[in-house]
């Protein structure tokens, strides 16, 4: 009897653990149909499993608990794109390649060089996410300046152990291919360039060295360092150059408050140098693609104004905003212009103390029509979004649906979505 009890009770609990086992796989494919972990714990009286202790999930898929859509967080209107300084910054199109549910299309983005590596990272301004263009190491990049189509680059940095410039001219390759990182090829230009420009349309670019202790040679060349020509020599050392045009460019002054500044305009077919505008106390100038409009604002003790010159008419508009051209940008239209405009100033030296970080700006986005002359506020980056930001290195997206600029006070990347507010 013995024998024979024991055996049905060893049954017996086979029996019951088949049953417990199968009871409970059934309720695990049941919560894996619900979207759930399956712990063992959800099923005990005392313990259920935390919602904090699930696997992250990303937008667009299904919350794990209710089922319900996860809704992508909308990005906002001003966004900070880096928490790192940036050399430089430019905004591109990129093509996304077509899917199965979707055609190819272009989508802005942000390219940008990270200071203290040399690093480009791209980030679409649609949605999150930066991704690594190259790996070229360059530390302590001071200047990083790319080309309208974001395919070259001109990093710019002071040679360890001297005071030597360095400047080193890279071609971006596939940088609209999501998932390769480029090694950048390229070349050096020569050591200590002053000033460097590229053409408008990207192809080519200028520079200035020196070739006297007062003297300065400029020369242009494709952005590989090919096709070298001398456009100009000058006994002057201190200019500012821009290229809008391929048969153009303007030169201005380094500029200085109290000091009067001059533009000039250069003929490279025909070698004339004829002045543009001249005697204006801390001249800093702008010039349109089509080298017909020139902003130019003059500062000093007493504050700054901004202008428009058009060059052919020899007629001055006066915008009635207070910024310096360095915090402007044209747009493709050749017409409007957006600048960051400093919401007050200090009386000070400008535009010394603004230069040299004795000051900072609080900006408020403005629009310039220098046909009508209207002026329109765009943002007030302090009310509206309560960020102080010192604008710099404006650039817009070839869409031109967005702003792109770096903070003076910090060197972040920021962008600003135009139009409405939609």
């Amino acid at each position: 009897m013995n024998q024979k009890k024991a055996f049905y009770i060893i049954i017996t609990g086979i029996v019951l653990f088949v049953i417990l086992l199968g009871g409970y796989f059934w309720l695990s494919s049941k919560k894996e149909q619900a979207g759930g972990a399956g712990d063992l714990i959800d099923y005990l009286p005392f313990g259920k499993s935390q919602r904090g202790n699930l696997p992250a999930t990303k937008p667009g898929t299904k919350d794990p608990i209710t089922q319900e859509p996860i809704e992508e967080k909308p990005i906002p209107r001003l966004r900070q794109l880096t928490t790192y300084p940036v050399a430089g910054i430019q905004g591109v199109s990129e093509k996304i390649p077509a899917t199965e549910t979707e055609l190819e299309k272009n989508t802005p983005t942000a390219i940008y060089v990270a200071k203290d590596t040399g690093f480009i990272f791209k980030q679409s301004l649609v949605s999150t996410g930066e991704k690594k263009v190259s790996s070229l190491t360059i530390p302590n990049t001071h200047e990083a300046l790319f080309n309208s189509t974001g395919t070259a680059v001109l990093f710019r940095y002071v040679k360890p152990g001297s005071e030597t410039i360095e400047s080193y001219s890279g071609k971006i390759n596939s940088f609209s291919e999501l998932s390769q990182i480029n090694n950048i090829v390229g070349t050096f230009f020569p050591q200590n360039i002053s000033s460097t420009a590229f053409l408008s349309n990207g192809t080519k670019l200028v520079y200035g060295i020196p070739s006297t202790p007062s003297g300065s040679i400029w020369t242009t060349s494709t952005s590989g360092g090919s096709d070298k020509k001398q456009a100009f020599s000058s006994a002057f050392t201190e200019w500012l150059v821009e290229w809008p045009t391929e048969g153009k460019m303007f030169f201005t002054t380094k500029a200085s408050g109290g000091i009067p500044g001059f533009t000039y305009e250069l003929n490279i077919v025909s070698g004339e140098f004829n002045k543009v505008i001249g005697n204006i106390p801390g001249l800093t100038s702008k010039i349109n693609q089509n080298s017909a409009l020139l902003l130019f604002s003059r500062s000093g003790e007493t504050g700054i104004t901004l202008n428009v010159l058009d060059i052919a008419k020899q007629t001055v508009l006066q915008t009635g905003l207070q910024t310096l051209t360095e915090k402007c940008v044209w747009a493709k239209d050749m017409i409007t212009a957006y600048c960051a405009v400093p919401n007050s100033l200090e009386i000070v030296q400008y535009p010394d103390s603004w230069y040299q970080g004795l000051v900072s700006f609080s900006d408020s986005i403005w629009a310039i029509n220098s046909s009508t002359g209207i002026t329109k506020l765009v943002v007030n980056i302090l009310s509206n979004e309560n960020k102080e930001i010192d604008a710099v290195s404006l650039a817009l997206d070839p869409e031109e649906k967005y702003l792109l600029f770096v903070n003076k006070k910090d060197g972040t990347a920021w962008s600003y979505r135009l139009g409405s507010s939609e």
